[in-house]
């Protein structure tokens, strides 16, 4: 994340100082336009309001069309922490380069989609961010004054991680339904049986209680998730047999649409120019809705094919979960560590039934 913060502040600073005076040609605003459009039609991310992202990519923009005109290559040393740190934004940022490409009849580099990367990475993780926001309710045991000074402090810190936050006095508790908080925060020990967490915390708040308000805030993120956590027995599917990629997506998406879908609709949710391919296995994305968390099919090829020249055995096709993309980058990220390790993709190939992969 240091890196891009780093690289991105600049063009945050140039906006917020001189917002009156931003400028960029018209060209740049429509390619932006456009690539949100591709995007969002691709995966289904919208980032048609996130205005910040549309500045500070319209800024890159310009100078960027320079150098593809000029031929000129713009290095960019970041490329491979990229890749790996933000593999789901340089996907996107791969839909954005074509975009880009196909507008000035030229090839955007590698360099340059990973500079992209960065501004789309920064853009879902804004998105996550308010996906995942938090109601909690502090029940009062001295007073409202001392009540309303624990949220003024709460959040002052917090404030956008929060959605809602109520008080009330402790003898409310029982007529109050604690389900729909996310956490509870009070002072003195609950007698009452509720349903939600409870942080005890301090009468004046103290930095260890707003640590363990910060934990329950961020707990989401600070879980610790392996690739069992997004794949799913109804997705797996072993000797699929295909003779070509054509073939292999076929009935990988035949296999996927007993689950709950139309195979024409899976197939025109996939991006196939946008497959990676690594160690015998080719991952996918799919911008249909079929789950509400992300959910990642399995298909293993009774043989080996071709694939746009590569070997291909393994199949991957991640889905983005209905509602938000809570766990996009995250997945992808577990993913293809999952990919690079070809230990681990040797004994998914040898996979018959899913308790076999999870051996694995």
């Amino acid at each position: 994340m240091a890196y891009l913060t780093i690289h991105l502040l600049g063009k945050k600073i140039l906006i917020q100082n001189d917002s009156d005076t931003f400028n960029t040609s018209i060209m740049a605003k429509l390619l932006v336009e456009k690539i949100i459009f591709c995007i969002n039609e691709k995966s289904g991310v919208d980032l048609h309001n996130d205005e910040e992202f549309k500045k500070v990519l319209s800024l890159h923009l310009d100078p960027l069309l320079i150098r593809l005109k000029l031929g000129l290559i713009n290095r960019n040393p970041m490329i491979n922490d990229i890749k790996v740190n933000y593999t789901y934004a340089f996907s996107l940022a791969e839909v954005a380069g074509r975009v880009i490409g196909e507008e000035v009849d030229l090839t955007v580099n590698e360099d340059e989609i990973g500079y992209i990367a960065l501004y789309i990475g920064l853009a879902l993780e804004k998105l996550e961010k308010r996906t995942n926001k938090k109601s909690i309710l502090l029940v009062s045991t001295m007073g409202r004054s001392s009540a309303q000074l624990q949220k003024y402090k709460i959040l002052n810190q917090f404030n956008e991680y929060i959605e809602r936050f109520d008080i009330i006095d402790m003898y409310q508790l029982p007529n109050v339904d604690n389900s729909k908080y996310d956490f509870m925060l009070s002072s003195v020990h609950i007698n009452y049986k509720v349903n939600t967490p409870i942080i005890y915390v301090n009468e004046i708040l103290k930095n260890k209680d707003m640590n363990l308000i910060q934990n329950a805030l961020l707990r989401i993120k600070e879980e610790k998730k392996n690739i069992r956590d997004y794949l799913d027995k109804n997705l797996f599917f072993s000797d699929i047999k295909a003779r070509n990629k054509a073939e292999a997506i076929k009935n990988f998406i035949k296999c996927i649409s007993k689950k709950g879908a139309g195979e024409e609709e899976i197939y025109e949710s996939i991006s196939e120019d946008g497959a990676k391919i690594e160690n015998f296995c080719v991952v996918m994305y799919s911008s249909i809705a079929l789950f509400d968390e992300v959910k990642i099919a399995l298909g293993i090829l009774d043989k080996p094919i071709i694939w746009d020249k590569e070997i291909v055995k393994v199949m991957f096709m991640i889905f983005k979960p209905s509602g938000d993309i809570n766990g996009l980058q995250q997945s992808t990220k577990i993913l293809f560590s999952l990919v690079k390790d070809f230990k681990k993709i040797k004994n998914i190939m040898d996979a018959k039934v899913f308790e076999d992969f999870t051996k694995s």
